[in-house]
């Protein structure tokens, strides 16, 4: 993960995820991990102009991956 700051992210700047097909984002904390739902839908009620925090820093809107490497090459690492 890029140790670049990035812009703290705002209901306005979520995506509207309903079709999506994935991957599709969702809000990270660096700190702790935390995973929140990045869909704009599920804050309707929210301001858009309001910041998504956690450890009291701002939330990053990211792309979850999972990737698979063969397990000989991965324990000589």
């Amino acid at each position: 993960m890029s140790n670049k700051s990035a812009s703290p992210v705002r209901v306005r700047d979520l995506p509207d995820l309903i079709g999506s097909d994935g991957p599709t984002p969702i809000l990270w904390c660096r700190l702790c991990r935390e995973e929140n739902s990045a869909h704009r839908g599920d804050y309707f009620m929210a301001h858009p102009d309001t910041v998504f925090t956690c450890c009291a820093q701002p939330m990053i809107l990211v792309v979850k991956s999972t990737r698979y490497r063969d397990a000989t090459v991965a324990s000589c690492m």
